[in-house]
């Protein structure tokens, strides 16, 4: 179970969204910029559709390094959880 893995490598954290920025922000470079860009975008996001807009994409840039994470540990990324999941 590769979530397992993430589990023993970067310790028990119960929500795999948690889980997974641990593991990206080890090991994808400049990620903990990413996510952190990310977390102070998402409290200002409501306030200015600029804000919304930088929100947005490092939204999409976080989408890629969870990509990565899980293309290493062979399992799917959400992205790839939402494609399969909507009905064409």
């Amino acid at each position: 179970m590769p979530v397992k893995d993430l589990r023993e490598k970067y310790g028990n954290v119960k929500r795999t969204r948690s889980l997974l920025n641990k593991a990206i922000r080890a090991e994808c470079a400049g990620a903990d910029g990413v996510l952190s860009a990310l977390d102070f975008a998402a409290q200002r996001c409501q306030t200015s559709k600029d804000w919304a807009e930088i929100y947005e994409i490092l939204l999409s840039a976080r989408g890629a390094m969870t990509a990565e994470i899980a293309r290493r540990y062979d399992f799917k990324s959400e992205t790839e959880t939402n494609e399969q999941n909507q009905t064409p």
